[in-house]
């Protein structure tokens, strides 16, 4: 067979094929089969059958031959389905009759008077109580887990929690040490230990996000107020400088920084951001770390620095073992960082700091 003999019944099998895609569009768009188009592929099929039979009594190539047995079957496969289809739409017309025959319309109405029987027993039934149905407490149930599920991970609250007793611990403390200390700067760090406190957690096992910065800052300010050198710094300014306090605007960015830090923490635990991604974070934040001026007393800033770092190193520790106490140890770095660039930033701690340099 010449090649033009094989492109010319190959062209009448894509005509077939176009044909019965018309045939199918039909059937899916109108919902009918359209009787036209399903003999004209009918008849199409049969005579490319017995044209690709013919092609094959004779000497061919190996691979015009693999592609004709190829396409014979393929349009037996067709011609089978075709038959299907042709079968489905009569039952479907047989159905369709059925439902204006007589026997359709007998059964219709014997299923009428049964229904009509059972609104009437049911409407003899004296009226019960409204009650919930099983359906409505699920629903109910669902809706109050929905509503579990929108709380914040970590809410402020009106007052703070002191469920670890640090701040009474800090007021013993400061009790102890203000006749002859310097209250100032122990008091910036107090004020950020209040504000962690006065966020709840949703989840017993994020409570640690709340207490490792604040048992962290506890025991920072503790060190401040009772080992040297700075408890001779802060002895030192008390008698040189007398007392301040710190004004309402330095307090609010206490604030914001502590909101700033459950934020991040609630993102990282709500999208599952592994550990090594915020303890990249807080590795950069410590390269920045805001060490002030050349006339500050830099002991206070570098114990400041060195406290980071153990949060840093024990967030590594646990990055392979726990990626929730990771993940707070690297956000408490980040947050002591910026509560230290904001400590720098007023201008009383700033005075303090470059008084307490020799």
């Amino acid at each position: 067979m010449s090649a033009d003999e094989l492109i010319e019944k190959l062209w009448t099998v894509s005509t077939i094929n176009t044909v019965l895609i018309n045939l199918l569009l039909n059937k899916e768009v109108n919902e009918t089969l359209d009787e036209r188009y399903w003999q004209i592929v009918k008849k199409m099929l049969d005579g490319s059958k017995k044209q690709m039979g013919k092609a094959l009594s004779g000497p061919v190539d190996s691979f015009i031959e693999s592609a004709i047995t190829l396409t014979n079957k393929t349009l037996s496969q067709i011609d089978t389905l075709l038959e299907k289809l042709q079968h489905a739409k009569v039952e479907v017309e047989k159905e369709e009759q059925f439902l204006f025959d007589d026997e359709g319309l007998f059964q219709l109405e014997e299923e009428v008077k049964k229904r009509q029987k059972i609104e009437a027993v049911a409407s003899s039934t004296p009226e019960l109580p409204p009650q919930e149905t099983p359906t409505q407490l699920i629903e109910e149930v669902e809706v109050e887990e929905v509503k579990e599920e929108e709380k914040p991970m970590f809410a402020r609250q009106n007052d703070a929690i002191d469920e670890w007793d640090y701040l009474e611990h800090l007021n013993r403390l400061f009790e102890t040490y203000r006749q002859n200390s310097h209250m100032l700067l122990p008091a910036f760090w107090h004020a950020a230990t209040q504000e962690l406190l006065s966020y709840e957690a949703r989840d017993e096992d994020h409570k640690f996000a709340i207490q490792t910065p604040a048992e962290t800052i506890y025991r920072l300010i503790r060190t401040f107020l009772s080992e040297a050198p700075f408890a001779r710094l802060m002895q030192d300014m008390k008698q040189k400088h007398g007392e301040s306090e710190l004004t309402s605007s330095y307090l609010d960015a206490i604030k914001a920084k502590v909101d700033e830090y459950y934020i991040r923490v609630e993102e990282d635990l709500t999208n599952e951001i592994e550990s090594s991604k915020i303890i990249i974070k807080a590795e950069h934040e410590l390269e920045t770390f805001n060490m002030g001026a050349a006339s500050l007393e830099k002991r206070v800033l570098k114990y400041i620095r060195d406290v980071c770092n153990n949060l840093l190193t024990q967030a590594k520790t646990l990055s392979h073992r726990n990626e929730l106490e990771s993940i707070v140890y690297a956000e408490a770095t980040i947050l002591l960082s910026r509560l230290n660039g904001a400590m720098i930033e007023s201008p009383p701690l700033e005075f303090l700091l470059k008084a307490m340099k020799p």
